[in-house]
């Protein structure tokens, strides 16, 4: 049995959040994945907090999923990309398949977001986190989650 997982982005800072206005993290989370399990294997993210938290004022822009660009706020997760070179295939999961502001939850619950049924070579992903502050939330420079991906075969 053999999994080889990596994860190349350790911090992402995503700088300004003005009020109403969808904004992309400046880099994405690149993971690579290759296992020769039976039944392939799984990607999963959770974020520490439920959302961007402010330890200066106790305030959360809670962690969503749905169309940012129509939700008052929320923070979430995007699979950008996946490739592998053989087997597979990797495929995004729902809800973390959108596109342009549609984004998954990242909150302390794990849950899959890229997946596959059959044993896989080269695997490879993009996630991009997104946020989107309202006009009531509070201001503070100090807002942050934690996220986690993790990996799993199934043999």
């Amino acid at each position: 049995p053999q999994l080889s997982f990596s994860v190349s982005t350790s911090t992402i800072a995503l700088g300004n959040l003005p009020p109403t206005t969808v904004i992309d993290a400046p880099q994405t989370i690149d993971i690579t994945m290759s296992t020769n399990a039976s039944s392939g294997g799984d990607v999963y993210i959770n974020g520490q907090n439920g959302g961007l938290y402010s330890a200066s004022t106790s305030s959360t822009i809670i962690s969503a999923t749905g169309d940012l660009s129509s939700l008052g706020n929320g923070f979430g997760a995007q699979v950008t990309s996946v490739s592998q070179s053989s087997g597979g295939p990797f495929s995004k999961v729902n809800p973390y398949d959108g596109t342009s502001s549609t984004v998954g939850i990242t909150n302390n619950t794990i849950r899959k977001i890229i997946s596959s049924s059959y044993p896989i070579g080269g695997g490879a992903g993009s996630i991009l986190l997104k946020a989107k502050a309202s006009s009531t939330d509070v201001v503070a420079n100090d807002y942050q989650d934690v996220i986690t991906i993790l990996a799993s075969a199934s043999f």
